[in-house]
């Protein structure tokens, strides 16, 4: 009976320690997602901005235009 329990009580823990590695790695991809995402957003803001500079070149042209 007592190797019986000791046996159980081993199995258990194991299995705690398995869910908490599990619980682990979820947390860790997590974190890589929400690092992925802000990535992405700085690169779209960028894109934006470039875009947005390119667009006032092209209204300064056509003013320089305009007055020549």
């Amino acid at each position: 009976d007592e190797e019986e329990e000791e046996e159980e009580e081993e199995e258990e823990e194991e299995e705690e320690e398995e869910e908490e590695e599990e619980e682990e790695e979820e947390e860790e991809g997590e974190e890589e997602e929400e690092e992925e995402e802000e990535e992405e957003e700085e690169e779209e803001e960028e894109e934006e901005e470039e875009e947005e500079e390119e667009e006032e070149e092209e209204v300064e042209c056509h003013q320089k235009y305009k007055l020549q």
